[in-house]
């Protein structure tokens, strides 16, 4: 049986043009949410990172100019003290699979650069290169766990969209219910008023 794995390594996609500032895009909001601590923002933007990678196999110019700014975002973003942060983890691991067919003048400005960014990469570029015999399983593995992971964050994110529309649900329930009960004091008010007028006209009298 061929594994998912094996067919994404099979079927290498050109990324698009756009997809370069789209990856800029969650990076900045997986940012947002790590600053700020709202931890579901931040896994559905790690979620759609990890997806829109997985989609590209095969990095074009415009792509990698677009990844290399969120790497740097990213990376700036994040504490060194904090580690295996998942998103450093994901960008690290995709240079490093796909270092040998990346646009090299964009590759060679994030080498000059250095950092914690190369020093993850170097590491992961070592460790493939000692595990060599196995290294088309071992590419296979990671993909089915970045796979397995966006499965486990695409459930998630289902779940809290079920919640979210229940709660919807629930405020419209009762905005309507809140309506109702104004419009029934409203109408009750004008039914007393002309008594009111009534009595105060009399013990004026």
């Amino acid at each position: 049986m061929q594994t998912a794995a094996a067919a994404f390594m099979k079927e290498p996609s050109a990324c698009d043009e756009g997809l370069g500032d789209i990856a800029l895009v969650h990076a900045k909001v997986y940012c947002f949410a790590h600053q700020f601590l709202f931890s579901r923002l931040e896994n559905l933007a790690l979620q759609r990172l990890t997806q829109l990678l997985l989609k590209c196999d095969t990095p074009t110019d415009p792509f990698f100019l677009g990844l290399a700014d969120a790497i740097r975002l990213v990376y700036g973003a994040t504490p060194k003290s904090k580690p295996n942060d998942p998103a450093r983890e994901l960008l690290s691991q995709y240079v490093a699979l796909k270092y040998t067919i990346l646009p090299e003048e964009t590759m060679r400005a994030l080498i000059a650069e250095g950092g914690d960014f190369m020093l993850d990469v170097t590491c992961k570029l070592a460790r493939r290169m000692s595990i060599s015999g196995t290294s088309t399983q071992s590419l296979e593995g990671l993909i089915d766990e970045l796979e397995m992971n966006v499965s486990r964050l695409e459930q998630h994110s289902e779940n809290q969209a079920c919640l979210l529309k229940r709660a919807e649900e629930e405020i419209l329930e009762w905005e309507s219910w809140n309506r109702g009960i104004s419009a029934k004091h409203k109408k009750a008010k004008r039914m007393v008023a002309p008594f009111e007028f009534s009595a105060t006209h009399e013990n004026s009298a």
